[in-house]
């Protein structure tokens, strides 16, 4: 298998070797360059275009002071000169300073380049960034060999077909002391005349092809003539149109000489990929696995045996993968950086970047070379990222609920309401399936659960906690938030969880206001992929809720007391004449609608002024207070007692005829009669009954007839209209 895969890249031109090679120098995880003896950049990959920012169309041709400027490269000229005179020079370190961005420290071996007699013909360098720790990197004098054997004679030619560059070997194998002797000549003009139409043709041929290789006649400087073989490689620029060619040049007689010498030296080639650092596999039309390096076998955990030979199919995770890869690659894609998944032979999912190729030959799919880097920890660390990504998005998701729930918290103020709204917005902040809201009794320090979601009816009627008693109770007595993510593993509780509860974590708050305990907040039952266990953020939360619902407790009770305080009346607590007016004209509507008919009492304290100025205002405050207990005392609950005006009461009887409205009447004033005050005291009472011709106006005016009547026939006395 090994010899068919060797015999596959044997191919006798330089030109198919050269491609080949290019797309081993590109694949590598460091960059190389080429400089020629004056100086000039031959050659860049493209991990040197990563690394400092240049393509190869712009630094190739160029010296090198151009890409390793002198200001951050300051004794790169002399350590060149010293590897022209044939000395390695092995990790130098420097520091490389992009422009707007911070300095790179990097690493570069320069290496000196040799043709076969062993003349040095330029440097090679190897470059990485020093955090990449690669180690040291040396090459055999077998592989600089190998490498100057793709330094032919090169030559660069407009679109018109002149010279615009030429190396030293260009210049030497045609016989010219000075490679400017050759720049602007037409290129034809090395061509033996019976030869230059076919030039022409071969040149005219890049319009439409990539490259063109042939062997041709040339004439040297002294007029002699050699056959040459001549690869012309098509350029472009930046927008895709045609500019020229890149001419390499070899003596056939010399090419066939070098490639006997590359023959012996392929051997040490195939073991360089052999021991790459990237995995190398190549595969044939059908899937087969022809050939694998080292490091793709140690990737995946296989011998050769094991793994060439088999369809490369079998050893990825997702198999359409494989089809979609070939399928791309028989339509002449070149395929870079693709991720897969592959399977190693213990069973393991490894993450690889692929890149691959194919070698055709005589248009027919020979197989592909594919290069693959294990990414496995780069895609575990990206994957990673991502979560804690989703899980601040989704934290941040929940302080915009906390902070919509403060808002929905200030519009309430009515208890019930505000348990309810807690206890809904808490479950689903929380993702909760159970939320109970637990209010403390501070005469009994008995917790009881005032509102909850997903508690039956019987867990919350037998939910009464003393203070002090596990786990509610100890919350209220010790004033601290509790986590619990096992309770069953938890040594301050290590009780089993009841069966009402489908988790075992759950978070409890106490609601604090002025280092007073108001109750408790409970959640659980967590809806979550890791298990249902809640957390430090998920306690932070509930205590930042828990300060929220204080303050909204707090509101509603000065909502309530301010409520009460504009309905009633302070002195005698019963209802204002501002709730009178509001409750009559309610009572005259309903009383139309349904045709029903109630009654309206006026009350007036007689000789109260006499009363007042004989025993004082405090005597005359507390007669008013013993009154209005009478009325609250002895009216139903649907009867509405008001103060009126100063001594004045008014009383509203809904359902009630002029017989009963009497009834009552004189049962007030007998509980009036019989206080025990300085002196006896008696209230004259005017009665009416409201017909449906009347308004408010009407009615107060007849019962305030009937009031005065009343005193006028003496007062302690009851009179109808």
């Amino acid at each position: 298998m090994r010899n068919s895969f060797l015999s596959a890249f044997q191919s006798p031109t330089a030109g198919s070797l050269k491609v080949f090679w290019e797309s081993i120098v590109n694949a590598l995880d460091y960059g190389i360059a080429g400089i020629s003896p004056e100086g000039t950049l031959i050659t860049w990959n493209t991990t040197a275009e990563k690394i400092f920012g240049h393509t190869a169309e712009e630094v190739v041709g160029s010296p090198m002071e151009q890409v390793f400027p002198p200001q951050t490269f300051k004794d790169l000229r002399p350590v060149f000169q010293q590897v022209l005179s044939d000395q390695a020079v092995l990790y130098y370190e420097t520091t490389y300073r992009r422009e707007g961005q911070r300095p790179v420290r990097m690493v570069l071996n320069l290496l000196p380049l040799h043709d076969p007699s062993g003349r040095t013909i330029g440097a090679g360098v190897i470059i990485w960034e020093k955090n990449r720790k690669y180690e040291k990197l040396t090459l055999s004098q077998e592989m600089n060999s190998t490498l100057s054997f793709f330094l032919p004679g090169i030559a660069e030619i407009d679109k018109e077909g002149r010279f615009t560059f030429v190396n030293e070997t260009f210049a030497r194998m045609l016989g010219f002391p000075a490679t400017d002797q050759l720049l602007g000549q037409a290129w034809k003009t090395i061509v033996a005349a019976p030869d230059r139409m076919r030039a022409t043709e071969m040149q005219g041929c890049l319009f439409h092809e990539n490259k063109a290789e042939f062997d041709i006649t040339l004439q040297k400087n002294d007029g002699s003539t050699y056959l040459a073989r001549v690869l012309l490689i098509r350029r472009v620029d930046a927008q895709g149109r045609f500019i020229g060619a890149y001419a390499f040049l070899r003596n056939v007689a010399e090419g066939q000489r070098r490639e006997e010498s590359a023959n012996f030296n392929q051997q040490e080639f195939f073991d360089f990929m052999d021991n790459a650092a990237v995995g190398i596999h190549c595969v044939g039309p059908d899937g087969t696995i022809l050939w694998a390096n080292k490091t793709e076998l140690g990737l995946l955990g296989y011998s050769k045996e094991e793994y060439i030979g088999r369809n490369i199919a079998d050893f990825y995770a997702d198999h359409d993968v494989i089809e979609d890869i070939l399928l791309r690659l028989k339509k002449h894609e070149t395929l870079n950086n693709q991720q897969a998944r592959m399977k190693t032979k213990d069973g393991r999912i490894k993450y690889v970047s692929t890149s691959s190729n194919v070698l055709w030959k005589n248009g027919k799919f020979v197989h592909t070379r594919c290069f693959t880097r294990d990414i496995t920890e780069q895609v575990v660390a990206q994957k990673s990222l991502n979560k804690l990504m989703e899980r601040m998005e989704l934290e941040k998701t929940k302080l915009e609920q906390v902070l919509s729930l403060e808002e929905g918290l200030s519009t309430i103020h009515l208890m019930d309401k505000l348990i309810d709204f807690v206890v809904e917005k808490t479950a689903e902040v929380l993702e909760a399936d159970k939320c109970s809201f637990m209010l403390l009794d501070p005469k009994s320090g008995i917790l009881c659960i005032k509102g909850h979601k997903g508690l039956d009816e019987e867990t919350v009627s037998k939910s009464r906690v003393r203070v002090g008693e596990p786990i509610a109770g100890w919350v209220a007595e010790k004033g601290t938030p509790l986590l619990v993510r096992d309770i069953e593993k938890d040594e301050r509780i290590l009780r089993v969880s009841r069966p009402s509860y489908r988790g075992k974590s759950f978070l409890l708050a106490p609601i604090i206001l002025h280092a007073n305990t108001l109750g408790v907040l409970c959640v659980a039952d967590k809806r979550s992929e890791d298990g249902g266990t809640f957390n430090e953020i998920d306690l932070k939360i509930l205590s930042t809720i828990v300060r929220q619902v204080a303050v909204a407790i707090e509101n509603a009770r000065l909502y309530k007391q301010l409520k009460y305080l504009t309905l009633k009346d302070p002195l005698t607590n019963i209802f204002n004449y501002r709730y009178f007016i509001n409750s009559l004209d309610h009572e005259i509507n309903r009383a139309r609608r349904y045709n029903g008919s109630f009654s309206l009492l006026m009350l007036d304290v007689d000789d109260f002024k006499l009363f007042n100025d004989t025993f004082g205002h405090q005597a005359g405050d507390h007669l008013l207070k013993e009154i209005g207990k009478i009325l609250m005392a002895n009216l139903r609950d649907a009867d509405i007692a008001c103060r009126y005006a100063g001594d004045e009461f008014a009383v509203i009887l809904p359902q009630t005829e002029k017989e009963e409205a009497q009834k009552v009447a004189e049962k007030i004033q007998f509980f009036v009669e019989n206080l025990s005050l300085q002196r006896t005291v008696t209230i004259s009472i005017g009665a009416a009954k409201f017909t449906d011709k009347m308004d408010r106006y009407d009615l107060i005016l007849k019962a305030d007839k009937a009031l005065y009547q009343a005193k006028h026939e003496g007062k302690n006395t009851v009179v109808l209209c």
